[in-house]
């Protein structure tokens, strides 16, 4: 995989940030919570303007997003979503390390909340992520 950057995310990134959001998240969503396309985009909206997203380039191409909120006693990898090309690459697994190293030197655990049907769960634990809490729809998971 070519090299990547980071960027804070633009008034223009919005409709890359609903687009991606909704091809990569739809499937484990819907089966859990079901879909309504016009909520989500609300949703997605308020998000994009409320929250500290960056956009990950490769050669000046949006190739996915992050969003990481630093709280007091911990770090917390809100979302990450890849372009379908740009899985599987190394690419995600090294913005969760940024993350780690970022939490490490703030010197606190990083936390994250997936859904309990999607695969990153295993890159997380691979990553050295463990379970803290599991409901129906959601594994909590904390490092270190």
């Amino acid at each position: 995989m070519l090299p990547w950057t980071r960027r804070r995310a633009e008034p223009g990134d919005r409709e890359f940030f609903w687009q991606l959001r909704r091809e990569a998240f739809r499937g484990y969503a819907e089966p859990l919570f079901g879909w309504d396309d016009a909520r989500r985009r609300r949703d997605a909206d308020a998000e994009f303007a409320s929250l500290p997203l960056e956009i990950l380039e490769q050669d000046g191409r949006a190739i996915g997003y992050v969003c990481v909120l630093h709280c007091e006693d911990h770090d917390f990898l809100d979302e990450l979503a890849l372009v379908a090309e740009c899985r599987g690459q190394g690419v995600g697994s090294a913005v969760v390390r940024a993350a780690m190293d970022a939490a490490r030197d703030r010197g606190v655990p990083l936390r994250l909340s997936v859904l309990a049907t999607n695969p990153a769960a295993k890159l997380y634990e691979r990553l050295g992520f463990r379970v803290f809490t599991v409901d129906a729809s959601r594994i909590r998971m904390e490092w270190p």
